[in-house]
């Protein structure tokens, strides 16, 4: 679904599905509404500076945004794979409410805030191939454990939280400028870094805790 006006808006009132599902509005024209937007591949979103807020049903997703563009999501199936990304300073929130929870494969690179947030079943979060940055990240899961294979980059701070007895783990680099805060009051789950660089390091678990 393509806008030819410039700055003219997306609405989507009902459900729209299909293999990749593209919706490009140009300008500051926004993309949202109630209806689920279902790619049973993927989902491409192109809105050069406009909000977006929508409910998507997904295994994929690819964002292009900027300036002062803010992208909200939640989607009902399980993300498993990501193509490169990017987001205004509005910042990024996406919510995954499936138990397969969240993997990232690519750059997701926001010039405001970063919220991965996991909603189902001790799910999972995986930071794959690439970097999710922000100027706060926020990683949040459900009991299960949260991987960084990629990093995860905060100009100000990232916070990571896997809840409960899930662990957080992996080769990537967390970096936090301002702090780095890793699990909660009443976790549970070892935490294994090789590579944190911040001035600020908070931990909270009553594990194992290995930092470099």
């Amino acid at each position: 679904i393509n806008t030819t006006a410039i700055n003219s808006s997306i609405a989507i009132g009902a459900a729209i599905s299909g293999t990749t599902t593209t919706l490009t509005a140009l300008g500051t024209g926004n993309v949202s509404g109630a209806g689920v937007v279902t790619g049973t591949t993927a989902v491409a979103i192109n809105a050069p500076t406009g909000a977006v807020n929508l409910a998507l049903a997904t295994p994929s997703i690819t964002v292009t945004n900027g300036g002062a563009g803010s992208v909200t999501l939640t989607d009902s199936v399980a993300l498993t794979t990501n193509g490169a990304s990017t987001i205004g300073t509005g910042g990024f929130s996406f919510t995954d409410s499936a138990n397969g929870g969240i993997t990232t494969s690519a750059n997701i690179t926001s010039t405001g805030a970063l919220s991965l947030i996991d909603t189902g079943v001790t799910s999972i979060i995986t930071i794959g191939a690439g970097t999710v940055s922000g100027t706060a990240v926020t990683l949040t899961g459900t009991g299960g454990n949260i991987t960084l294979t990629g990093a995860v980059t905060g100009s100000t701070t990232v916070a990571i939280n896997p809840t409960g007895a899930g662990t957080i783990t992996g080769a990537g680099a967390v970096t936090g400028t301002t702090s780095v805060t890793l699990g909660n009051v009443g976790n549970s789950g070892l935490i294994t870094l090789p590579t944190v660089a911040t001035q600020n390091l908070t931990f909270n678990t009553s594990a194992a805790v290995t930092i470099t």
